[in-house]
C-alpha cells in the first residue's frame, strides 16, 4: 500500500509518504496500485485494444463491486414478491433457492430487469431503462448494441410454464472474479393477474462452497424431476 496525499487537484498524487505514520493527518489516503508489465509490442493498434481492455476489466470490477449490495436487495425483493405471489411447491422452492443464492452460494456480478414483448412472430426481451447494476449498467453496454434479445423457439415453453424461475449459462465469459463463463438466473417478472410480463436476471459465478454442497441439500436441484420442468 502506498500513501498518497490528497493535493489541490482532486485524485492526483501529491507526494508518497512512509509508512502509517501520516495516517489519520486528514490530507492522506491509502491507495493500492496495480503494476502491469507486457512483452514488447510495436504495433499501435496492438497496445490500444491491449489498454481498452484493460480499462474495460477494470471498469466492469468496479461496476460490479460498487453495486454489490445493490444486487443483493434486489435478489431480496425479489424473494419477498415470491413470497406473497407463489405460494406453490414450484414457487416455494423456488423461493428457497433464490435465499440460497444470498446465502454465500452466489457472487452476484450484475442485475437487470426485462420487458417481455413480441418481436418478430416471437418473444423477445427488452431491457428496462435505468434498472441495470453491476455488469448489466446501462453505461457499460456498447453505443450500438440492440436492447432488444430475440427468445429461441424452445423459450416460450419456459415462459408458459409453471416454473417461476428457471437457470443456464450465459454465452460471454466472467472477466472478474475468475474465468468461467456467467451463470445466469432470471426470476419471473409476473403482473397481478398472474400473467408473465418479463424477467428479472442476475449474472454472476456459484461461489465455491457451492460446488461442495451435496445436491440433496440445494433446493431446485434437490426436487426429482427438475430437468424435466425447464427449470435448469
Amino acid at each position: 500500500m502506498w500513501r498518497a496525499s490528497k493535493g489541490a487537484h482532486a485524485g492526483e498524487i501529491e507526494r508518497i509518504g512512509q509508512g502509517h505514520a501520516e495516517a489519520g493527518d486528514g490530507n492522506s489516503e491509502l491507495e493500492s496500485f496495480i503494476h502491469f508489465e507486457l512483452d514488447r509490442c510495436g504495433a499501435g493498434q496492438r497496445l490500444e485494444d491491449v489498454r481498452d481492455n484493460i480499462a474495460r476489466v477494470l471498469g466492469d470490477g468496479r461496476a460490479a463491486v460498487e453495486d454489490w449490495p445493490k444486487l443483493l436487495d434486489s435478489a431480496r425483493a425479489a424473494i419477498n414478491e415470491m413470497k406473497t405471489r407463489d405460494t406453490t411447491p414450484d414457487g416455494m422452492e423456488a423461493r428457497a433457492f433464490l435465499e440460497w443464492m444470498v446465502g454465500d452460494h452466489f457472487t452476484f456480478l450484475g442485475c437487470r430487469d426485462y420487458d417481455l414483448v413480441e418481436h418478430e412472430g416471437g418473444f423477445a426481451l427488452r431491457g428496462v431503462q435505468g434498472s441495470g447494476m453491476g455488469l448489466l449498467r446501462e453505461t457499460l453496454r456498447a453505443p450500438a448494441a440492440s436492447d432488444v434479445t430475440p427468445l429461441p423457439p424452445g423459450a416460450a415453453a419456459i415462459i408458459e410454464g409453471a416454473a417461476p424461475i428457471f437457470l443456464t449459462k450465459a454465452n460471454s465469459r466472467a472477466t472478474v472474479h475468475r474465468l468461467g463463463y456467467l451463470d445466469y438466473v432470471g426470476v419471473k417478472r409476473v403482473a397481478p393477474d398472474g400473467k408473465v410480463i418479463g424477467e428479472r436476471c442476475f449474472l454472476g459465478l456459484y461461489t465455491s462452497t457451492a460446488y461442495l454442497v451435496p445436491t440433496s441439500k440445494i433446493p431446485i436441484v434437490r426436487r426429482a424431476g427438475f430437468l424435466e420442468k425447464g427449470i435448469w
